[in-house]
């Protein structure tokens, strides 16, 4: 029942994801607006990147390449449009950082580069899907679930950062403490269905 719960609850999570994301990005603050602008144009950039190189991406730091041109471009049309280009330096992109992990890595290595954060979103996908259907309810839930949810947010709208490569590494456990939970209670349901049918 809870499994069903939850498969419910994602399916109206992803098909509600375009309205939540088209309200993110039309805040009526100008801090919002100036933010969603930033964002927005990276993202966009990232993805531009990624797709003029896919297989083996740009290189590190987008080396030789016109991905922080095309983002001071975005940005500034973006700017113009939504009239809020106050504070925007469009010839110095010093210590700006795309807000997406996975997209940095499509954007820098193409699709080689982002094998593993492919592989670590689908286990953290995994993990909360296992934590919220199938664990034990104890009090350590609510950490492991803010953990999950925040890395995932992470992976798709956070840069590579010091903080979230340690939380990378604490979900790359949690993971495989699922994983050994998972084991556990498959043994265990294995062992009543053998004490049950003798």
């Amino acid at each position: 029942a809870r499994q069903g719960l939850i498969a419910a609850g994602f399916a109206v999570l992803l098909l509600a994801s375009p309205l939540i994301f088209a309200q993110m990005f039309t805040s009526p603050s100008a801090r919002s607006n100036r933010s969603n602008v930033e964002r927005g144009a990276m993202l966009q950039a990232a993805w531009e990147g990624f797709a003029s190189s896919p297989l083996i991406g740009q290189g590190s730091w987008f080396s030789k390449s016109d991905v922080m041109d095309n983002f001071l471009q975005i940005r500034k049309a973006a700017a113009e449009e939504t009239r809020n280009s106050v504070g925007f330096d469009h010839k110095d992109f010093q210590g700006v950082t795309i807000h997406s992990q996975l997209l940095v890595a499509l954007a820098e290595g193409g699709i080689f580069g982002g094998a593993f954060f492919f592989c670590y979103g689908l286990a953290a996908l995994w993990a909360l899907w296992h934590t919220l259907g199938a664990a034990t309810w104890s009090f350590m839930l609510p950490s492991r679930l803010f953990l999950l949810f925040t890395g995932l947010w992470d992976l798709l709208m956070a840069p590579f950062s010091g903080p979230v490569r340690l939380n990378i590494a604490l979900i790359t456990v949690l993971v495989a403490v699922c994983w050994e939970e998972r084991r556990a209670l498959k043994r265990r349901t294995n062992l009543v269905a053998v004490t049950i049918a003798k």
